[in-house]
């Protein structure tokens, strides 16, 4: 998620990584804009667009290289998010709402 040169960056299959933070992701931004649907959708769009761009702007940076593979594990990660803003906001909202938090 970052466009940090190669030698700050640990080297090993950051796929799950990649999962992880998109997923993180999603989740955080559909459980903001879940009830608006416009926004959700542009949350959907951005989520995914961000993991393109940082994709293919590491190519300019000095030992990175653009990837196919953590661009899908990037989008994959923004499907589990959709996923689960559907299967928590609901009961999160209540949690916060028994807390009075909201």
């Amino acid at each position: 998620m970052s466009l940090i040169p190669s030698e700050s960056v640990n080297i090993g299959n950051d796929k799950i990584g990649h999962f992880i933070a998109y997923m993180i992701l999603m989740l955080n931004a559909g459980l903001i804009f879940f009830k608006k649907k416009k926004k959700f959708l542009l949350a959907i769009l951005f989520c995914i667009t961000y993991g393109f761009l940082i994709e293919i702007l590491q190519q300019f940076v000095p030992g990175r290289f653009m990837s196919l593979e953590d661009f899908i594990a990037n989008t994959i990660g923004v499907i589990v998010g959709i996923l689960l803003t559907y299967l928590l906001f609901r009961p999160i909202i209540q949690l916060l709402k028994s807390m009075r938090i909201i």
